[in-house]
């Protein structure tokens, strides 16, 4: 006769009408999911991190006064800047980490920037150098993607 309870004698569950006991150990195989799962769950989590690194891509504007700047970052870790009403414009290279840019602008000069990111919107925040801070016209702007 085929056993009624077959699912939670294959749980490692033995059910009595008073009580409900474990009848044996969790079987080898059932780790091997439970460890298999909690891998892909961990995995998940991991690659929302390496998503930032695709939010950043694209064409940003800030305005700050009467200045307005134009940002690029585009997927081979170049970059350039160009500030509207200046004739300012350069080009950089650029690494992300977490919530961190460094823009490499010669290869003497570099520039790192904390970054808070949302689909539409980045800002960029300076690191402080030693015991002062740059104030830079560019960390006044909020940066909102455009087409």
């Amino acid at each position: 006769m085929l056993n009624y309870l077959w699912w939670k004698n294959y749980l490692g569950i033995a059910m009595n009408p008073q009580t409900i006991t474990w009848a044996k150990p969790i079987k080898r195989h059932l780790w091997f999911r439970l460890i298999f799962i909690c891998t892909v769950v961990l995995y998940g989590f991991a690659s929302q991190k390496h998503n930032n690194k695709k939010l950043i891509l694209g064409k940003w504007e800030g305005k700050a006064d009467k200045v307005s700047a134009v940002i690029i970052f585009d997927t081979e870790q170049n970059g350039s800047l160009k500030y509207s009403n200046a004739a300012i414009a350069f080009k950089f290279k650029y690494k992300f980490k977490s919530d961190t840019v460094i823009m490499f602008i010669s290869k003497h000069s570099k520039a790192t920037y904390r970054i808070t990111l949302a689909p539409n919107k980045v800002r960029f925040l300076p690191y402080p150098k030693g015991t002062h801070e740059t104030i830079e016209l560019f960390n006044e702007m909020d940066f909102h993607r455009i087409k």
